[in-house]
């Protein structure tokens, strides 16, 4: 483990202090000798000191333990942070009618950007699949362009093997001209039908797996949203749905957002609206903890 890895891993530290970040004033580091020949470190975490002291021990996998005084975040004395597969899907899909037009939506891609970083600051190898977007791919991912639903379907069939977590925040179309034109469709008539066909569904196909991966998907709603997420979750026999609405000051293009989380047999729980790379550290938290 190199030292770039290393305080990349550190970075997970920042949940933990979060809500008491403005007492602390600096911090100091002592890097074990032999750390680079290591496969883990051991933190401890002294609450308003801002005192990381990582010691080398004998531990599996590449496993992360936070020994926390503190903390809200950390509910346990002792958290494990596995080093696991993640494939993160984002953005919108463009699904051309002809070569100048196509149908989307207003998916800015933040979420599943988010999502992804926070991953990597977990320690996880992370597989990011992304529409277009216009914003940069974070840091030490394996970023994979696509364009049409149906690219993004291969994308993920592709890579799926030996997935730990799949997390689907991509709004991907549902629907898909069923023809595209060779060239520019002209202004000619007063109305135009476009016939439509369906999208390959790429969540349910994960999920329909014989060993899927543990299958988080999102569900933006303008209505009804517990009652949708929660008929998302059955349908699709997913592990877990995160629904948020879709509104002025949340939701796509917006820098936060507020979700409901939802799995089968436990009650919602709410996370309330908060920066989406906070949000998304939150969420990651949470399948990592379920998955300990």
């Amino acid at each position: 483990m190199n030292d770039e890895v290393l305080l990349n891993k550190i970075a997970i530290v920042e949940r933990c202090i979060k809500r008491v970040r403005d007492e602390y004033v600096g911090y100091e580091q002592e890097l074990a000798d032999n750390h680079t020949k290591q496969d883990s470190i051991l933190l401890n975490l002294y609450p308003r000191r801002l005192d990381f002291r990582q010691g080398v021990k004998s531990m599996s996998n590449r496993s992360l333990y936070i020994i926390n005084e503190d903390c809200e975040w950390a509910k346990t004395t002792q958290y494990k942070i596995q080093s696991r597969r993640v494939i993160v899907t984002a953005g919108p899909t463009q699904e051309p009618i002809d070569p100048v037009r196509f149908l989307t939506n207003h998916s800015s891609g933040k979420m599943g950007y988010a999502i992804a970083r926070a991953a990597v600051e977990a320690g996880n190898e992370v597989i990011l699949i992304s529409g277009p977007v216009a914003i940069a791919a974070p840091d030490n991912v394996q970023l994979i362009n696509v364009t049409t639903a149906k690219q993004m379907y291969a994308a993920v069939m592709a890579v799926i093997d030996n997935c730990d977590i799949f997390i689907a925040t991509a709004a991907v179309a549902d629907y898909t001209p069923k023809q595209v034109s060779q060239h520019k469709i002209k202004k000619r008539e007063e109305q135009v039908t476009l016939e439509l066909q369906k999208t390959p569904d790429i969540l349910a196909a994960v999920a329909a797996l014989t060993n899927s991966p543990f299958t988080v998907g999102f569900a933006a709603e303008t209505e009804n949203l517990i009652a949708n997420a929660q008929a998302k979750l059955v349908k699709k026999k997913l592990d877990m749905v995160i629904a948020n609405r879709v509104g002025p000051d949340q939701g796509f293009n917006s820098d936060k957002n507020a979700v409901t989380i939802l799995r089968h047999n436990y009650s919602p729980l709410k996370l309330p609206l908060m920066p989406k790379l906070e949000l998304a550290r939150e969420i990651i938290a949470i399948v990592n903890n379920l998955l300990k």
